[in-house]
């Protein structure tokens, strides 16, 4: 987030919270499938999965 404070006007609170929001999409379209990998791993590979989510 820091690289996309200068290319908004973080003065105002709508730009800021709008940035935030596109930012809480991005984390989400990662960590979401992330963890339903990790959910879905074998047995023999729990641990590695485990540790991806860590």
């Amino acid at each position: 987030m820091t690289w996309l404070a200068p290319l908004v006007d973080v003065s105002r609170g709508g730009t800021r919270s709008s940035a935030l929001i596109v930012a809480r999409f991005g984390i989400g379209c990662v960590f979401g499938p992330m963890v339903t990998v990790a959910m879905h791993a074998e047995s023999r590979t729990a641990g590695a999965a485990s540790d991806v989510l860590n």
